[in-house]
This record gives structure tokens, C-alpha cells and sequence, in this order.
């Protein structure tokens, strides 16, 4: 794969996983109730993207990523951090379906892990043209 097809898939998961995994606590008062923080987390995981077909959860994002990138990224010293903040942050999904408690910091510092990481490993990339 070409240096600008990397660049751009690592912009579209940028986009569509790292900064919309993230959106739905950046609209949440600080003073969120155990509901209203569920449900951000819902959104964020479960109905991360929307398209013509409904939502799209993190998860069919990451794996359409994965699939696209066919391993292209897994010389770089950024990625394995990428893959580490992606699974932390999937790894909530299980808060979701067990109706265990959700600690609101925690989610949002492994949401925000997702986006930095996608950020160190963009910048490798572009630094490695």
C-alpha cells in the first residue's frame, strides 16, 4: 500500500473511530447520573458511526480498518499502543452488557487513550514518507 492510501485510512479511523468513540462523554455535564453516563457509553461503542444502514458500532469500524489495512501498520513503533487503547476501550463493552457499574473517568481516559494513540502513530507515519 502506497504512503497516501496509509495516511488516509489512518485519517478516516481518526475520524470516524477516534473522534466519534469519544463524542458522545464531551457532550455530558459533569454532573452526569449513572443513566446519563451508560448511555454515553452506549453511543461511543455501540452506535459509534451512523450511515445509510444505521449505526455502526467501534468495533465493525475497527475491523473494517483492520481489514483495509492488511497489516501495513504493524512495522511501526505506534501501532501496538493503537491496538492496546482500541481493546481497552471495546473492553467496556462488557460494563454495557453486564449492567455493572461504569466509572465514568476510567471510560473516558481509555476513550481518550483510542485518539492519542491514532494521533502518535498518524504522525509517525507521515514522518516516515
Amino acid at each position: 500500500m502506497r504512503h497516501g492510501e496509509l495516511l488516509d485510512l489512518l485519517s478516516d479511523l481518526k475520524h470516524d473511530l477516534g473522534k466519534y468513540i469519544r463524542l458522545p462523554f464531551t457532550m455530558l455535564p459533569p454532573c452526569a447520573d449513572w443513566d446519563e453516563v451508560r448511555t454515553a457509553l452506549h453511543h461511543a461503542l455501540l452506535q459509534t458511526r451512523s450511515g445509510p444502514d444505521g449505526f455502526v458500532p467501534a468495533r465493525d469500524v475497527w475491523k473494517r480498518f483492520l481489514d483495509e489495512a492488511g497489516g501495513c501498520f504493524e512495522s511501526y513503533a505506534a501501532w501496538k499502543a493503537v491496538v492496546a487503547a482500541v481493546d481497552a476501550a471495546l473492553a467496556w463493552e462488557k460494563a454495557l452488557q453486564d449492567d455493572a457499574p461504569i466509572e465514568r473517568e476510567a471510560v473516558e481516559r481509555d476513550l481518550a487513550a483510542v485518539t492519542v494513540a491514532l494521533q502518535r502513530l498518524s504522525m509517525e507515519v507521515a514522518a516516515d514518507e
